[in-house]
């Protein structure tokens, strides 16, 4: 049954909002259709898009679980959950949905965001199969193939692939950043440190994505001091992004007190990252600064609940360590 021409214009437009993350329009078109078809899986499936665009997750995870059983042939409503859960960090639930979707509506976007879920979830054979196809027809999806072939220890087929995006993107800054840090992932600590200091001299700043190869490169020569001065230079000036990369470089290198600062800083947003927590968690411990995190943990709590468990679990760890420092006399 054809929708009526009122309900076919509010549809349109409530898409174009949402593709153009107009949110307030969106809502404000929403709500008009909510009042024409509010059962309908077009409506619903437009308010759970907007939910997610919103950031409104809890809301979103109740909604997608009415609709999967509301609409369990919308590949829409599968995709949709797919992505949710890939916000969540839920990555083989968001394969599985997605794998639904693709079923159900084969589509090239739906296979680029199944290949970023398999890729984080671990399943790297299955996402490149997935991941070549969808970059063959939606360009957006190269940039992801590219970090799965770093992840799967194939440098040189990132590389093909990024030269081939700059080619035909010249002026992508991002292409030209994650070319530069894959070439420098190649190089010896002492070449790395040569190519930033000929870009120094040159007046130049560091990019970004060439950073944490150089803090790498400083604490394998065990250069402590200098990368401290570059620690404490970044993270008033660099992005949430890189101080990030930067945070894992010092847990790698077993700088825990580097790594803990970094890693805290970025916490408030990614309390939800159980990865990022298990590390920050072990670098706080053995750098002594456990309380000063269970402090942080507590004050997060009440947005973020799970913390709680993660807090007593902590102060556990950290009376146990205490006390084995301390033995009985």
């Amino acid at each position: 049954m054809q929708p009526s021409p009122v309900i076919a214009l509010l549809r349109r437009n409530l898409a174009q909002a949402l593709r153009e993350r107009r949110l307030g329009d969106a809502r404000l078109l929403l709500d008009q259709l909510k009042e024409q078809e509010p059962l309908a899986v077009e409506t619903r499936g437009s308010e759970l898009e907007l939910l997610l665009l919103e950031g409104r997750l809890d809301e979103a995870q109740a909604l997608a679980r009415q609709l999967l059983d509301q609409f369990p042939a919308s590949a829409r409503v599968h995709f949709l959950g797919g992505q949710l859960a890939y916000r969540r960090r839920a990555y083989s639930q968001a394969a599985d949905l997605l794998t639904e979707a693709e079923h159900q509506s084969p589509n090239s976007k739906t296979r680029h965001w199944l290949g970023k879920a398999l890729t984080q979830a671990g399943r790297l054979e299955e996402a490149e199969a997935v991941l070549v196809t969808a970059a063959a027809e939606y360009p957006p999806a190269r940039s992801d193939l590219a970090w799965l072939y770093e992840r799967m220890e194939r440098p040189e087929r990132a590389i093909e692939i990024l030269e081939a995006m700059r080619r035909d993107q010249p002026d992508n800054d991002w292409v030209t950043a994650q070319l530069q840090r894959l070439r420098a992932r190649g190089l010896t600590p002492d070449r790395v440190q040569e190519e930033v200091e000929t870009l120094v001299s040159l007046g130049e700043e560091i990019p970004d994505a060439l950073l944490p190869e150089y803090l790498d490169s400083l604490l394998a020569q065990a250069q402590v001091e200098r990368a401290r001065a570059l620690v404490a230079e970044s993270e008033s000036r660099r992005p949430p992004r890189t101080l990030i990369s930067l945070a894992w470089v010092c847990h790698r290198r077993l700088a825990p007190d580097l790594a803990c600062h970094l890693f805290l800083r970025a916490l408030p947003e990614h309390a939800d990252n159980a990865k990022l927590l298990a590390a920050l968690e072990a670098d706080a411990l053995k750098a002594g600064r456990a309380q000063e995190l269970g402090d942080t943990y507590r004050t997060l709590a009440p947005r973020h609940p799970a913390l709680w468990g993660r807090l007593r679990n902590l102060m556990k760890r950290l009376a146990h360590q205490s006390a084995g420092s301390h033995p009985a006399r």
